[in-house]
């Protein structure tokens, strides 16, 4: 649990209350625990230990039980507990350990905040003050109320961290400016402060990382056999020894070795491998991989965090925790000019001996304006990028992808379409054509669920090639199948198929494209007559934005569990060198790929949508996914694209960049008439209205700028896709959907999202009313 503060044997933890149920009986539990309590406030844990206790050994223990209790649930969200013992970073420089905690267990933005309610009443009663003859001290007293953050955030600044700030210099402008009589400057001033303030919080989410979508990836309960009695147990039962009995469509909760069965398996989520593994007695099996055909039963070698899934759990616990807001970008520039302010207000009163004209220049400061910029821009940004399908969950992530050097892509599924193609025909026999073996292997693999048979399939009815009606039809697992077509014996498999019935496969292919794909091997009456060439294809736009992203000086890395060849090949396709390929690389692989990166010094983004890449999405700087990604991805990732299309990804990065050349303007915006004003006040008297005046007229000036990135749209041309145009029908058998849905859809807002996410090369479609066909968007 993330140690926030000790107090003799009080400890305070941050986290998760959503859990509070477990987290209760997990802490009853644990010896050497006098008391403890939740305080919903501020997201925290207080528990009271014996006076003896040795908290460190302690916490170690804990952390290992509380890890078999969040398997024992079959609920790995409680690794949200940041199973830690650091504690955490230090407070933010503008808010309490409480409104950090409130701000990012939210994602709801009130209108009216409460933070800043008082700073708005008492800017509206010092308004009236003057026609309502108000008595002073009452206003006084509301003024110096609506600053209690304001002074808290000094008093933290002072003395918690003994550094002096924007906060000090704000907090001494209000105090003397209310001793002087003035309250209508300090309660204007409080709330643009609270405002900009309230807009951060809308920036915020809680950005660690969450592994509560493992429940979905391990089933919770689960057949296994002992002692010749089958029976069906909670996964949290299942000891090591145990024979797990596995089915079609089964999730895999253990790893083992199989002990009977043959069966064909997704293992995506944890290696990245596009083509189902075929497994029979003697072979490996991980946890959370998908059973696709056959049945099997497994001998259990690992259970609950000590499989490869559990230990993705663990890479997630220890991965490093940040600040979800818009980082301190604008307290940071703010700061620098705090001990000049405070020099020249005490120049000032020393030659003019005026207690009101040096409080009006301490309201001559940068932090105003920046406070409310700076984050209206972030805000304004996140907006955009939600308009265009691209959803960002923080300030701080955007802050981030706009420093990016470093992008690393997960192969399958990210660059690729994840699912195998056809992707070449090669005749044996010129009794066939390329068609005629097309219609014989599909033919044949009709019905099945197989990720190849449904590929071959699909190639034939792109091609509207129908299908034959066969007979005696035979499945065999890892192989292919068998099945009669009017007298003729058909064989559509693997070499392994083509051996087993005594037929010489063909010679392995001269051309390298295809070596690295999967061949399906079709053989008539015990001759060959053909191969069907399939692999996971690129995604229509991955070349270009990989060019694009270069000519930005953003470097390119491709991190796959797949094996080399076929990395390789990929990376060949993309324009990359060899040092930027990382094949056959399991999870805990590519999150030491990340931070190695890191740790040489580059900002790195990791682009992935699986569970294995959830690791490494963790450790980078800048996490993204996308809306078709595993669970676990999508919750860890800070950046979702919903589109079909990974340029999004750039689009997101030209949004960035735009954002932050945004605040560099601001910045110029508040600080030439502040300073300018600042160092004229020194020799001239500056009355405290014209003080106000400049500050908040700059403010303004600085968050309509600020607004811009609302109109922001991206600077990037793709070439346009050789494809004509289709017609209803078309396009309905093209994106495997009715001409129906494609009527009801077609003049909705996210049609081109919609089509993008059926098509089967992920082109974004649009409907030109008055030629009345489909034409593929300039910007898919």
């Amino acid at each position: 649990m993330a140690l926030r503060h000790r107090t003799g044997n009080r400890f305070r933890f941050a986290v998760n209350l959503n859990f509070s149920d477990v987290i209760c009986e997990f802490i009853s539990s644990l010896p050497g625990v006098k008391k403890f309590r939740f305080n919903s406030l501020s997201s925290s844990l207080v528990v009271e230990f014996s006076s003896d206790l040795d908290f460190e050994c302690w916490l170690s223990t804990s952390n290992e039980k509380l890890t078999i209790l969040a398997l024992t649930k079959s609920s790995f969200a409680l690794s949200s507990l940041a199973l830690s013992s650091s504690e955490l970073p230090p407070l933010i420089a503008d808010g309490t350990q409480a409104e950090i905690a409130a701000a990012i267990s939210s994602e709801k933005f009130d209108l009216l905040p409460a933070r800043l309610k008082l700073p708005l009443l008492a800017l509206v009663t010092t308004t009236l003050a003057l026609p309502l003859e108000l008595p002073f001290f009452p206003l006084l007293l509301l003024v110096l109320l609506a600053g209690g953050r304001c002074f808290d955030r000094a008093r933290s600044s002072l003395w918690d961290r003994r550094k002096l700030n924007v906060d000090v210099l704000d907090a001494l402008a209000v105090v003397l400016h209310s001793i002087e009589g003035f309250l209508f400057g300090p309660a204007l001033m409080l709330s643009m402060i609270e405002g900009g303030e309230s807009i951060r919080d809308a920036t915020a989410r809680i950005a660690h990382s969450s592994t509560r979508s493992l429940k979905t990836d391990l089933e919770t309960q689960v057949n296994i056999r002992r002692a010749d009695i089958s029976m069906l147990i909670c996964i949290a039962e299942i000891e090591v020894g145990d024979i797990v009995l596995l089915f079609a469509g089964d999730q895999v909760p253990i790893d083992g070795i199989v002990l009977l069965g043959q069966s064909s398996l997704d293992v995506r989520s944890l290696t990245g491998e596009s083509v189902p593994r075929f497994v029979e007695p003697g072979d490996d099996v991980l946890a959370s991989s998908l059973v696709l055909e056959g049945s099997i039963e497994v001998s259990t070698t690992a259970v609950g965090q000590f499989t490869k899934a559990g230990q993705i759990a663990k890479l997630l616990e220890a991965a490093p925790v940040c600040d979800s807001r818009v980082g301190n970008y604008a307290a940071k520039v703010a700061d620098q000019f705090v001990l000049p302010t405070l020099a020249l207000s005490a120049l000032s009163f020393s030659l003019f001996g005026s207690l009101s004209q040096a409080a009006s220049l301490l309201m001559l400061d940068l932090g105003t304006g920046l406070r409310v910029s700076v984050p209206t821009s972030i805000l304004a940004s996140l907006n955009r990028a939600a308009s265009n399908g691209i959803l960002i969950r923080s300030g701080r992530a955007l802050e981030a992808l706009a420093e990016v050097d470093v992008i690393v892509f997960d192969k399958t599924g990210t660059l690729t379409t994840g699912d195998p193609e056809l992707l070449h025909i090669e005749v044996l026999d010129n009794s066939y054509s390329q068609n005629d073996l097309l219609q014989l292997a599909a033919s044949a693999e009709q019905g099945l669920k197989h990720p190849i048979a449904i590929a071959i399939c699909n190639a034939a009815k792109s091609k509207k090639i129908s299908l034959l009606t066969v007979s005696d039809w035979r499945c065999e697992i890892g192989r292919g199948v068998s099945a009669s077509q009017s007298g003729r014996k058909l064989l559509v498999g693997n070499r392994r198929l083509l051996r087993e019935e005594g037929i010489d496969p063909p010679p392995f292919s001269s051309d390298s494209s295809l070596r690295v794909a999967t061949e399906i091997v079709i053989a008539v009456d015990s001759r060959l007559a053909g191969v069907i060439y399939l692999a996971d294809s690129l995604r229509s736009d991955s070349k270009e934005l990989l060019r694009l992203l270069g000519e930005k000086g953003i470097s390119c890395h491709i991190l796959t569990g797949d094996s080399e060849a076929v990395a390789l090949q990929v990376g060949q396709q993309l324009g990359l060198s060899r040092s930027q390929i990382h094949a056959e690389a399991l999870p805990d692989v590519k999150a030491d790929v990340v931070r190695r990166l890191k740790a040489e010094g580059h900002r790195v983004a990791f682009v992935g949508d699986g569970l294995n890449d959830s690791a490494a999405l963790a450790y980078a700087d800048v996490a993204v996914s996308f809306c078709h990604g595993s669970d676990i991805a999508k919750e860890t990732a800070e950046i979702i694209l919903s589109g079909g299309n990974i340029i999004q990804l750039l689009e997101a990065y030209e949004l960035s960049k735009f954002s932050f050349s945004i605040v560099k303007q601001n910045i110029a915006i508040v600080a030439v008439p502040n300073l300018t004003a600042l160092v004229i006040g020194v020799l001239l008297p500056i009355p405290p209205i014209f003080a106000i005046l400049i500050n908040n007229g700059s403010c303004i000036l600085a968050a309509l700028n600020a607004l811009r990135p609302l109109a922001h749209k991206p600077n990037i041309t793709l070439p346009k896709p050789e494809i004509q145009d289709l017609e209803l029908k078309q396009l309905a058998a093209r994106l495997g959907t009715t001409s129906q849905k494609i009527v009801a859809r077609r003049s909705r807002a996210d049609f081109a999202n919609w089509s993008a996410s059926n098509d089967p090369q992920q082109y974004s479609w649009r409907y030109e009313t008055k030629l009345k066909l489909f034409r593929v968007s300039s910007d898919f």
